[in-house]
Formats: structure tokens, sequence, C-alpha cells
């Protein structure tokens, strides 16, 4: 899986509600909106929130495409035991939908997820930034079924990659360490066992509790215009619920 960052301003004024797994975990509740940063000369940004709840966050720049990155505070530590690899899981099988239904629109997909949050990339031609919401609107709100054979197979090879990681070792470890006896400390990526004993029904709890509006944020930059862009984003409005609240 490969992460392509936004420009940093505006990645920083998206993350910065996001609880992270190496600090204190409280209840979740929304966090309000960031206050706006200064973007780079040339740019225009811009913060809304939907009626659903859903915050977005748009950076104006020039070009042919427009990128777009959902994330949701939906990552490992926000498990319980019967839901263990439902994050990794809903990731994957969230991706290869998006990645089928995108196709016709010449869109590029990525996903990945970490110990508190999961992300989803498209890269899309700009014009063609509203249907390609409205299909992440359709996707995000419908639970996937159980884990299939290519998730399966996705699972076992990052677990041999991570058994071979020096560098992600040495995380796990520390998370463990600084999270002693709490979901913050998990691994990412439990042993394969869990994956094999995972369900629908576990899965579809997951999903509702924690792919919810007020723990996501959406990210949006490209030739888009600030105007336009509540409108280009009407079907994420009908996303709506609340997240469970996070381990204490």
């Amino acid at each position: 899986m490969r992460i392509v960052l936004f420009p940093f301003a505006l990645v920083a004024l998206a993350l910065a509600p996001l609880p992270l797994a190496l600090t204190a975990c409280g209840a979740a509740s929304p966090a309000p909106l960031a206050a706006p940063v200064e973007a780079p000369p040339g740019t225009t940004a811009r913060t809304a929130r939907l009626a659903g709840g859903l915050p977005i966050y748009l950076e104006r720049r020039p070009g042919d495409v427009a990128a777009v990155q959902l994330w949701i505070a939906a990552g490992a530590l926000d498990e319980a035991q019967a839901e263990r690899g439902a994050a990794f899981a809903l990731e994957r099988l969230t991706e290869a939908t998006l990645r089928a239904r995108l196709a016709s629109l010449g869109a590029r997909v990525d996903a990945w997820s970490t110990v508190d949050a999961t992300a989803f990339e498209i890269v899309v031609p700009a014009d063609l930034l509203g249907p390609a919401l409205a299909v992440l609107a359709e996707v995000v709100q419908v639970a996937p079924e159980a884990p299939d054979d290519a998730t399966r197979a996705a699972w076992d090879a990052l677990q041999t990659a991570a058994r071979g990681d020096p560098a992600r070792r040495a995380l796990e470890a520390a998370l463990a360490r600084l999270n002693p006896g709490h979901p913050a400390g998990r691994a990412p990526l439990p042993d394969s066992s869990a994956l094999v004993a995972l369900d629908a029904t576990a899965l579809r709890a997951f999903h509702a509790h924690r792919y919810t509006p007020d723990a996501a944020r959406l990210v949006i930059v490209g030739p888009v215009d600030p105007a336009a862009v509540e409108r280009l984003a009407a079907p994420l409005a009908a996303w709506t619920g609340t997240a469970r609240a996070r381990p204490a």
C-alpha cells in the first residue's frame, strides 16, 4: 500500500482533530473544525461541514486532476475483541469496491490503515470529481461482506513482510510499551487467525460504529471552485451516524 501526502498545510489542518494512538485515548466526540491555516501562495483554502456532519477541507490548486483523501478514525485500537482485524478487512474490501466502481472514470484508488485510522485516496480527472464523490458516498456507507480469499491473502502477505521489517517490529514494541494493556498498544496486524474468525456480523458492527461522518475528514486538492465544493460533495451529506466511543 502506498501513501501519497497532500500539501503539508492542508494535511495538518485535516488531521489535527483526529486522535493519535500514541496519546491518551478518551471518549470520541465530534471534533470541531480546526482553525484555518495559511495556504501556500496562489492557492485558495476553505473548510466546510456537510449536513450529516462530515467536515471538508479544500485547497484549490491549478491542474487537470483532483485528489481526494477520506480519513476515518477507525483502526486496530477501535476493535472489540470479536472485531479483531475489522479495520484492515474493511480497508481492503472497500478499496476493492472503489477500484471496480471508479475504473470507468480513469481514477487511481489507494487505501491504508493504521492503529488509529483508515484512509482512502482517489485521484481523478478534475471534471469527474462529482461522479467520483458520488461513488465514494455510496460505497463508504455500506458494510462489505465477510473477508474474502483475496483479503486473507493480502493479510498473510503483510504479516510476512511485517515479520521481516525491523522498523515495524520496533514500532509495535513501542506502542505496546507506551500503552500497556490498552487497545492502542495492539499491533495493527494481529495474527491471521483473527481474520479467519472475523465474520460478517462483526464486520458490520465495526462499520456501523466507526464509519461515521463525525469520525471522518474529507480532504480535496485540485482545480475545484470553493463555491461548488458542497454541491459536488452533496451525496456525502446523507452519510449520518455517531461513532462509538474510543477506549478510555
